[in-house]
């Protein structure tokens, strides 16, 4: 199997209200549009690029995803390089941010939105962990 593309598909009945929020506060642009169907990119600087896709509820393609997601269980981490920056910009456009930006012990400089549907983005910048932290974590091998 070789993967061309992976993205997130969330059902919503905010189609045009996310297509907007993406477009305009993370500089996604629209590579399909329908009235059933969204689908948007944006390319890092080093030529990477990341997609999501909007679908409504209960529409034509019928599968398991008929129901609108409700928000719950679904981080979208959009990693920046400059989250100080991205919080003053987000804040100065009238986000509603619903964790302020901090520096996270585990290596993680970051803030917390969410968009019109509900779907928590946590807008990150990598740092240096706390030296020592993730040793609580390790999984412990098997003898």
């Amino acid at each position: 199997m070789k993967i061309k593309n992976i993205f997130a598909l969330i059902t919503t009945d905010k189609l045009l209200e996310c297509r907007d929020f993406y477009v305009k506060h993370f500089g996604f642009i629209v590579i399909f549009e329908s009235t059933v169907y969204i689908q948007l990119r944006v390319t890092a600087p080093n030529g990477a690029s990341y997609e999501i896709a909007f679908m409504p509820p209960n529409q034509i393609f019928g599968g398991d995803y008929r129901e609108r997601f409700n928000g719950k269980g679904l981080y979208l981490t959009i990693e920046v390089a400059d989250a100080k920056t991205a919080f003053e910009k987000l804040k100065s456009e009238g986000v509603t941010i619903i964790d302020e930006l901090k520096n996270e012990p585990w290596g993680q400089n970051h803030f917390l939105v969410k968009d019109p549907n509900g779907t928590t983005v946590d807008v990150s910048e990598p740092t240096e962990p706390t030296p020592g932290w993730y040793d609580q974590y390790q999984i412990k091998k098997k003898q």
